[in-house]
């Protein structure tokens, strides 16, 4: 996607068009850009995308993938 007040290019990990979501995961380095990341996530919900977001820690423990599952099945 391309936020053209900022002119750049917004790299999201992943997403999925049918259902407008976006899909962020989260290392360490997030907790400091917190403030950055909550202005990435309301752009794309002024573009009618919904974001959302995951720890690493809880993707490798397998606690993200039921949420994104049932988010689906609710078509988000």
């Amino acid at each position: 996607m391309v936020d053209s007040s900022m002119n750049r290019w917004v790299l999201l990990d992943f997403y999925i068009p049918s259902v407008s979501l976006a899909i962020e995961l989260d290392g360490a380095q997030h907790w400091e850009q917190r403030q950055y990341d909550h202005g990435r996530s309301l752009w794309l919900a002024r573009k009618g995308t919904k974001t959302v977001r995951f720890w690493n820690t809880d993707v490798m423990a397998g606690k993200a993938e039921q949420r994104v599952r049932e988010m689906l099945a609710l078509k988000v």
